[in-house]
């Protein structure tokens, strides 16, 4: 009864502000995601509450006052239809990946995406990966952990001429280097040490900012469904990302983050892209809005102490 009676308090205080009352109306509805709502339901809640107002008020509210809460509930309950049927699957996609990039969901999460290798778009003369082959992704460029050895040993050979005589080109030498590295390196196998491999292959590993988004990134996913929490979270990390000096682009960690869980999610589709994308745009517009906050904050707070008394 306290968490209804505070829901309805945040709708009504957010009336006048339809931007807070969007994220009122969304906060709620992430919160019902396990709840059906139908049509049917709404107008019985609707009407319930309509009546239960008016009989406190003996009858004075007038006929618009009882208008105007219905369209209000009916926005309401068509936003917890619209978040069910639109984010539903997208968190579910989100919590089944990041539990595999985790190593939480056991492999039941790792199988391979054997209906990807079989869709009308996919080539038939593709050779199938072994079940226990490790794919990475660097920056693009897909490496098979297997495979590494081979690349390295074509390397190595080189082109022959007439004569028998070896010759290698500048281009072949900066080849056999990088694949020398990729070889030697361990392969991770969770998504921290896979986002500071692709961070480092994909010239991002000086981004010392990035480090503190993937120290806040696992709260963030976990609680993707709680948007008050979500906002938390991000003024927290706001407040570790103001001490760096220098540009911060956030689309560079949306590219390293998509190149390691699609290197960690064996059953990867455009519908994890989708979700993901979707998942950092929001935290992007979150962390966007308040990035330059905390150093306005501290020159006040600053002020504030220098003016109080011992």
């Amino acid at each position: 009864a306290i968490k209804f009676t505070h829901g309805l308090g945040a709708i009504f205080q957010a009336c006048h502000d339809p931007s807070a009352l969007k994220i009122a109306v969304e906060a709620l509805g992430f919160r019902h995601l396990d709840i059906e709502v139908t049509t049917p339901r709404i107008v019985l809640v609707r009407d319930a509450i309509v009546e239960l107002i008016h009989v406190e008020l003996a009858g004075a509210m007038p006929p618009s006052a009882v208008t105007g809460f219905r369209v209000l509930f009916n926005y309401v309950g068509g936003a917890f239809i619209y978040i069910r049927t639109k984010f539903a699957d997208r968190l579910k996609i989100i919590q089944s990946s990041w539990a595999a990039a985790t190593n939480k969901g056991g492999d039941d999460f790792l199988a391979s995406a054997d209906n990807n290798n079989n869709s009308p778009g996919s080539s038939s003369a593709s050779p199938e990966l072994p079940k226990d082959a490790v794919v990475i992704d660097i920056g693009g460029d897909m490496y098979e952990e297997g495979a590494m050895q081979k690349k390295a040993s074509w390397f190595k050979r080189g082109n022959k001429t007439k004569h028998g005589r070896k010759k290698q080109s500048s281009q072949g030498l900066h080849n056999e280097s990088k694949t020398a590295e990729v070889t030697n390196a361990v392969v991770p196998k969770n998504y921290t040490d896979m986002f500071l491999f692709n961070s480092a292959v994909m010239g991002f590993g000086s981004k010392v900012w990035m480090q503190d988004i993937l120290l806040a990134f696992g709260p963030i996913v976990t609680n993707v469904a709680n948007t008050q929490r979500l906002q938390e979270e991000c003024d927290v990390l706001a407040l570790s990302m103001s001490k760096h000096h220098g540009p911060i682009v956030l689309s560079e960690y949306k590219a390293v983050m998509l190149a390691s869980l699609r290197s960690l999610v064996r059953n990867w589709d455009s519908q994890h892209e989708l979700a993901w994308s979707w998942l950092w745009e929001n935290v992007e517009r979150m962390l966007k809005a308040v990035l330059h906050k905390p150093a306005i904050q501290q020159k006040a707070l600053q002020h504030f102490y220098s003016r109080l008394d011992e």
